[in-house]
């Protein structure tokens, strides 16, 4: 999956950031403001390490869960759910052959 630069949910469009540095610092791999419409994307995992491209995936898909649950669920999902349906999600889509992988570095599909 090409991760986009631009996202609609709702009617709401989210900007789509590569913020490494601060998600580092944070330990986190993505994040998502709902006031400003931004998702905060890393290539690296909570410990650090370069993500795989699978990894990067479900962590997109972990963040437009977050952003649907707010949009229309009041963000009443916890965040164990939102794991648990983002990478059930990401595993049947993966399956279906709907996730060309991602090269990383150039961020482009294979």
């Amino acid at each position: 999956m090409k991760i986009p630069k631009k996202v609609r949910v709702a009617g709401h469009t989210y900007k789509v950031q590569w913020e490494n540095e601060r998600l580092g610092r944070e330990h986190r791999s993505g994040d998502s403001h709902h006031g400003t419409h931004v998702i905060g994307m890393s290539d690296r995992c909570h410990d650090g390490q370069l993500a795989d491209g699978t990894e990067i995936e479900d962590t997109f898909i972990h963040e437009i869960l977050h952003c649907v649950d707010t949009q229309y669920n009041h963000g009443a999902l916890t965040e164990e759910q939102v794991v648990r349906l983002s990478t059930g999600l990401h595993q049947v889509l993966g399956d279906l052959g709907w996730l060309p992988r991602v090269d990383i570095k150039r961020n482009k599909t294979k």
